[in-house]
């Protein structure tokens, strides 16, 4: 029954494989480098608005898939929906951001005190108003 279930499962794994031969990786490599040293670009992927990433990895790359993970009440909403329009911006290009699991106000407080660069509490609360430097930058955000 074992070696049955084992001969079942190593040919299920097999599925998984390609028939092509083992490829050296290393064969073409400086080639592949000085091709593209030819034709330089600024980065690879899509431009985010944090240098850093960018420079370490190229931006968002095509057909990538990122993980960003915590703890809940860290920000990752935030981060991500100030990045989205960031980029939408660098790119110049339209973005569809989705979030189940907040409301549509918060989403436009987030937006707006990430644009502005007001405490999103102090928006929240509406403070910003009684605050005179705080209701210069949300004048300069309604002009956006």
């Amino acid at each position: 029954m074992v070696d049955s279930y084992d001969a079942l499962c190593a040919q299920r794994t097999l599925e998984y494989f390609s028939d092509d031969e083992p490829v050296d990786i290393f064969a073409d490599i400086v080639d592949e480098i000085l091709e593209r040293a030819k034709n330089p670009v600024e980065y690879t992927g899509y431009e985010t608005p944090y240098k850093n990433f960018n420079d370490y990895y190229g931006g968002l790359q095509k057909g990538g898939l990122y993980i960003i993970a915590s703890r809940s009440g860290c920000g990752k909403s935030t981060f991500l929906l100030n990045t989205a329009i960031k980029m939408s911006q660098l790119n110049d290009a339209k973005v569809l951001y989705l979030d189940t699991e907040d409301t549509k106000m918060n989403q436009q407080l987030r937006i707006a005190a990430s644009i502005s660069g007001i405490e999103l509490d102090d928006l929240d609360t509406g403070q910003f108003y009684n605050n005179k430097e705080s209701f210069s930058k949300f004048k300069d955000f309604e002009g956006k």
